[in-house]
C-alpha cells in the first residue's frame, strides 16, 4: 500500500508530479515508464471545476483501490462526482512489442459514468463497486494480438458540486441536545459551534 497523506492547497491549478522511476519498475519496462512518465507519476491537479488525482501504483487491487479512494474521499469539502481511470501497458502477441495506454476522462474508465457522491450511503455504494470490478474486463485492446500486463496507475476525476456539502451545521432540537447519551457533534472541545460543513467526517 501506498503511505500518502494528501494535504492540498487548493487553487486554480496544483501539478506536483514524482519520478515514476522512483518506485520499483520491473526492468522490461523501464522504456515504457521513461517515455510516459508524466502519465504515470504520482501527481494531483486542482481545478476550479474539476480535481485530479493519479497514483502510481506496483500492482492492481480491488484493495488498493479503495484505499486510494478513501484517501481522496477526505480530501473533498463538498459533495462530488467520481469516475476512475487506470494507465496500463500491453503486449503484442507476436513481436512482443509493448503499448502504453494513459488513463483520461475518455479512457480505459471503471465505470460508464460518474457515481455521485452525497453521504456515507453513497461512499459505502461505491465502495462495494470497486471491490467487485472485474480488470480484465475494463481493459481496453486495439485487437485480439495485443493482451494486458501490468497496471501502471490509477486517476481519480473528481467533479465537483460546488454548495453541496457532504456534512453541514444544523440547530438539534432540545431533546437531542439535552440527552447526555447522544453526542450532538455540534460543538468542539471548547463548547464553540462547529462551522466547518464537516460533521460527515465527524460521525
Amino acid at each position: 500500500m501506498m503511505d500518502l497523506n494528501l494535504q492540498f492547497h487548493h487553487g486554480d491549478s496544483v501539478d506536483s508530479t514524482q519520478s515514476p522511476i522512483g518506485e520499483a519498475v520491473e526492468e522490461e519496462y523501464i522504456d515504457v515508464y521513461k517515455n510516459f512518465g508524466k502519465f504515470i507519476g504520482t501527481k494531483v491537479k486542482l481545478g476550479r471545476l474539476m480535481n485530479r488525482y493519479n497514483f502510481q501504483v506496483s500492482s492492481y487491487s480491488p484493495t488498493e483501490l479503495v484505499y486510494l479512494f478513501k484517501k481522496v474521499f477526505r480530501a473533498q469539502t463538498n459533495a462530488f462526482k467520481v469516475n476512475i481511470s487506470m494507465g496500463l501497458i500491453l503486449q503484442h502477441k507476436t513481436s512482443g512489442e509493448y503499448r502504453f495506454n494513459w488513463s483520461s476522462q475518455n479512457n480505459q474508465l471503471l465505470f460508464v459514468k460518474p457515481s455521485l457522491i452525497r453521504n456515507s450511503m453513497d461512499k459505502n455504494s461505491f465502495i462495494q463497486s470497486l471491490k467487485s470490478i472485474s480488470l480484465i474486463s475494463k481493459v481496453q485492446r486495439p485487437s485480439t494480438e495485443w493482451v494486458f500486463v501490468k497496471v501502471t496507475n490509477v486517476e481519480f476525476f473528481i467533479f465537483k458540486l460546488p454548495g453541496i456539502a457532504i456534512g453541514s451545521f444544523a440547530e438539534l432540537p432540545p431533546h437531542l441536545l439535552n440527552n447526555k447519551g447522544v453526542n450532538a457533534l455540534t460543538k468542539d472541545k471548547k463548547g464553540q459551534p462547529y462551522t466547518d460543513k464537516k460533521c460527515f467526517f465527524r460521525c
